[in-house]
């Protein structure tokens, strides 16, 4: 029985078929980086992300938004430069920050895909901004030439709306997995002796000369 508990222990974490997030285990969630290099709209993000069974990540505290910030800080690839010399900046990929229409600008309304509260907020210096009138969705960003910042931004949906400034799509998002609830010990300890039961259950039907098959290379 120790056996099979064993096995059953060393399965590998899965989030609905996903099997390259990384682990975050302060709370028990998958966070994966998404990078696209032709951009894509924080509407086509937040959609991806639920169809691949999770959501666009919700940054709660210092901690989690430095644990996310160390999986994109050396992805170069998830980063784009927006604006014009000297005046230019560092877009990140999308996370799941949004403004509630309606709301006062540039700071009132924010909040998560998930419908949490804005408790904890790293907004870039001058940030929210609503540059144009029309910024209210949130990404990683950077002020400077390939500053890859832990701090946020607002932007529109769609980068290229903007007028004042020259931007396009941020190049990717990020998607966080609800934590996969452990099976009880009484689950786990029934489903093994239910299993060391079957094994032996067909030895003796099988008689003691039974062999083993021989594991494939």
């Amino acid at each position: 029985m120790v056996g099979v508990l064993a096995v059953l222990a060393a399965a590998p974490t899965t989030w609905a078929g996903v099997t390259t997030p990384i682990l975050w285990t302060e709370n028990g969630h998958g966070y994966q980086v998404v990078v696209v290099p032709d951009g894509i709209t924080w509407s086509a993000a937040r959609d991806a992300a639920a169809a691949s069974g999770g959501h666009l990540v919700t940054l709660n505290s210092e901690a989690e938004n430095g644990f996310v910030h160390g999986l994109i800080a050396d992805e170069a690839t998830a980063w784009v430069s927006i604006g014009t010399a000297p005046n230019q900046s560092t877009s990140g990929p999308w996370i799941g920050l949004f403004q509630a229409t309606g709301s006062a600008e540039p700071a009132d309304g924010w909040g998560w895909v998930t419908g949490e509260p804005l408790m904890f907020a790293n907004w870039e210096i001058n940030r929210p901004n609503d540059v144009d009138g029309i910024e209210q969705f949130g990404q990683y960003f950077g002020v400077g030439v390939d500053n890859r910042a832990a701090t946020w931004n607002d932007l529109p949906n769609r980068g290229s709306d903007l007028i004042s400034i020259v931007a396009t799509n941020p190049r990717g998002y990020i998607v966080e997995f609800p934590a996969v609830p452990e099976p009880s010990t009484a689950a786990s300890l029934l489903a093994a002796l239910t299993l060391t039961l079957l094994r032996r259950r067909r030895l003796g039907q099988a008689g003691t000369s039974r062999k083993f098959p021989t594991p494939s290379s």
